[in-house]
C-alpha cells in the first residue's frame, strides 16, 4: 500500500484533473481512473525513495501549528527560507508559508498499517 498524500502535490493534482476530465468525457472508466491513481501512488513513492536524496536546510520564522496523529507529523511554518547545498552554487528560496507532512516510510510500518486481507 502506497501513501496517497502525493496526490496533493502539483503533479498529483494535475493528474487527477485530467483523469476527472477524461472520466466526464467518457474516455476512461472509474475503474481505470482508480487504477491509474493507485499506480501513481506506488510509483511516485518508489521514485522519491530511490532518487530523493537531496539535502536542504530551511529556517522558519515561526512554527504556526503542529500535529502528530497515527505516526504522521504535520507542521505549518511561516516565512521560511530554503538553502540548497547540493548544487554547485548556493540556491536560496523564500516562501510565506509551508506545510511539512512527515511519515515513517519503513516497510514494517507500512505493513502494520495495511488493512487485513490486502
Amino acid at each position: 500500500m502506497a501513501y496517497q498524500h502525493y496526490r496533493e502535490t502539483t503533479l498529483g493534482q494535475a493528474l487527477m484533473e485530467i483523469l476527472d476530465e477524461y472520466l466526464r468525457d467518457g474516455v476512461i472508466t472509474d475503474h481505470l481512473k482508480n487504477k491509474t491513481l493507485a499506480t501513481f501512488d506506488r510509483v511516485i513513492s518508489a521514485a522519491l525513495h530511490d532518487t530523493g536524496k537531496h539535502k536542504a536546510q530551511f529556517i522558519g520564522e515561526k512554527l504556526v501549528a503542529y500535529r502528530y496523529c497515527d505516526n504522521v507529523w504535520s507542521l505549518m511554518l511561516k516565512n521560511v527560507t530554503f538553502s540548497d547545498q547540493t548544487r554547485t552554487f548556493d540556491s536560496i528560496t523564500m516562501v510565506d508559508r509551508m506545510k511539512i507532512v512527515a511519515l515513517d516510510g519503513r516497510e514494517t510500518t507500512l505493513a502494520a498499517r495495511r488493512p487485513p486481507g490486502t
